[in-house]
């Protein structure tokens, strides 16, 4: 796989693992049900994710392909890229995210679509028509 083609894939793994944040007080308000390990459906915590004096990290060498994300403040860390949450819009019961991510080799600028749900799992939307979404849980600390 080229170098561009696997980077592309790594910020798309990102955005597709992204949730709602915002800066200070307000990740520690209306978003802190958000902090923490998430995981999507089907995969073990314990198999993604370990912990270590800073908290919890992913396990080394890391999946980079399994879909899963560590949200501390207004960060969200994949296996390969961090990004960093520049604005949040509200969109009936969605929030739109702006975003600005950063891996070994390269940035990006782009946009995520995230709901919470009713069971408490994040949905991640590929677009605004998707109704159906992408789980994703809380791992436990």
């Amino acid at each position: 796989m080229p170098i561009a083609s696997y980077v592309s894939a790594a910020i798309a793994g990102l955005v597709a693992a992204t949730v709602l944040v915002s800066h200070g007080s307000a990740a520690e308000g209306r978003f802190a049900a958000y902090q923490g390990a998430w995981l999507a459906d089907g995969s073990a915590c314990e198999d993604v994710f370990t912990s270590s004096r800073s908290g919890t990290v992913f396990k080394s060498p890391p999946d980079l392909f399994v879909a899963a994300f560590i949200f501390s403040g207004d960060r969200i860390r994949t296996p390969v890229a961090t990004c960093k949450i520049r604005s949040v819009k509200q969109v009936g019961d969605r929030d739109i995210l702006s975003l600005g991510c950063v891996n070994s080799v390269s940035t990006a600028q782009t946009t995520a679509i995230m709901g919470k749900g009713a069971d408490g799992r994040l949905k991640r939307f590929y677009s605004a028509a998707d109704t159906s979404g992408t789980n994703y849980r809380l791992c436990p600390k």
